[in-house]
């Protein structure tokens, strides 16, 4: 059985991690990694009727960015420089290939956050990057 929401969500994680300016990419939140670094999660979904049979189902996945924000080695300025960079990136990476390679009918970012200061160990610049992936779902009588 196709598991449409679990397969997307690494088809997206997949297409991030090819962005070269990302340390590690993981599905769902950790505590802290090697900076700058990506984590994809679920975000929601949506179904329509399609035909007699199939579904068409938007798949909603957030991607958080992180740069370390510190006045040793990172300071906000050079942060904010970089995590602009990674979001140009990975926003790029999903423009220049919108079905993945042919598995989904349509995947785009649809939105972001401002960014904002994670507190922690390490102070972290994070942002969020909404994608939303169609596809087509077929119905099993």
């Amino acid at each position: 059985m196709s598991t449409y929401l679990a397969d997307t969500l690494v088809l997206v994680k997949n297409k991030v991690a090819l962005c070269s300016g990302l340390a590690n990419v993981y599905v769902n939140p950790v505590d802290q990694s090697t900076c700058p670094y990506a984590t994809v999660g679920d975000a929601g979904w949506e179904g329509i009727f399609s035909d007699t049979a199939r579904n068409r189902r938007t798949f909603r996945y957030d991607v958080h960015l992180y740069q370390e924000v510190s006045e040793n080695t990172f300071d906000q300025k050079k942060a904010s420089r970089i995590m602009r960079e990674l979001q140009d990136e990975v926003i790029t990476a999903f423009d220049n290939d919108p079905t993945l390679d042919g598995e989904v009918l349509m995947c785009r970012p649809v939105g972001g956050s401002p960014p904002q200061i994670v507190t922690g160990p390490t102070p972290l610049l994070m942002v969020i990057i909404t994608v939303e992936c169609d596809r087509l779902v077929t119905r099993n009588y």
